[in-house]
Formats: C-alpha cells, sequence, structure tokens
C-alpha cells in the first residue's frame, strides 16, 4: 500500500481538521474501517518523515519527532535508527516505528479522532466533491512539523 499511496484518488478527512486525519483512500474502497483508515495514516506520516529527512536530515528529523514524544508521553520508547548492513532498510523500519508509535501506540491521536468525532465505518469522498482539490492542497502541502504541531495542541 505504501508504494501506491501517492496515487490514491480518494480523500478522507473530519470536517475542518484535515491537517491532522486527511488521508488519500484507493478507489476500491467505499467503506474505509477503522483499521483501514490506522493503516493509511501510518503510510501518509511515514510520507511525512520521508520528505522531513530529505529536507533536513535524519538527525533533525529524530530530534523533532523525539522532542514532540517527550511532550505528549515523556515515559514511551522513542525509536531510534538502528544500524544495519542495509542503510535504506533500516531508514525504513526506522521510519515505520515512528509512524507506528505516533498512530497506534500513543494515545495522544487517538483520543483526538474520538474527541473530535471519528467514528467509522466511514465514506471517502472522490474528485467530484466540492471541497476536493482544497483538500487534497492540504493533504499534499501539510509538513510533518505542521502535522506534529496540531498534535501536540
Amino acid at each position: 500500500m505504501t508504494s501506491q499511496y501517492s496515487s490514491f484518488p480518494n480523500l478522507w478527512t473530519l470536517e475542518g481538521l484535515g491537517t491532522l486525519f486527511i488521508v488519500k483512500v484507493p478507489p476500491e474502497l467505499e467503506q474505509l474501517s477503522e483499521a483501514t483508515y490506522l493503516q493509511l495514516m501510518q503510510t501518509r506520516l511515514d510520507r511525512m518523515i520521508q520528505d522531513s529527512v530529505s529536507e533536513t536530515s535524519q538527525i533533525e528529523t529524530q530530534q523533532q519527532l523525539a522532542s514532540t514524544l517527550s511532550e505528549l508521553d515523556p515515559v514511551q520508547h522513542t525509536p531510534i535508527l538502528e544500524p544495519d548492513d542495509n542503510p535504506d532498510f533500516a531508514l525504513e523500519y526506522w521510519r515505520q516505528q515512528w509512524a507506528e508509535t505516533l498512530i497506534r501506540s500513543n494515545w495522544r491521536f487517538q483520543e483526538r479522532l474520538r474527541h473530535y468525532g471519528g467514528s467509522f465505518p466511514v465514506t471517502s469522498v472522490t474528485p467530484s466533491y466540492p471541497d476536493y482539490l482544497d483538500w487534497l492542497s492540504l493533504h499534499d502541502e501539510t509538513t510533518l512539523e505542521a502535522w506534529l504541531a496540531e498534535l501536540s495542541l
């Protein structure tokens, strides 16, 4: 799903809270379950982490992620980049660990999802939806820094 994520045409978010919750959805999914939503959200966060590493560095991105996690839950385990014979695999694994930590393991994301009315299953919107282009821009232009700031509110 990760390699195809950017090509998914449909979107879903909670109205007015797109920065934190918006995801792209495959066209074959008429209804989006919570488990699938969380998987898509992890994929989105993985991509934002990847973009942040490309724009800054792995060290700077790690510091930003660790700082946010420490604010949310100072005792939660912080993923670190483990040495590996294959550095690309190690970096991919590190990104996935961070995405899982912030979406599934940390209380904040799912608590905010419930607080703002996220209940599943939901129906995604297609490109014919009136606000689709605004939502797509919001999805594509949200940086890791902006997403983490929204999560920390």
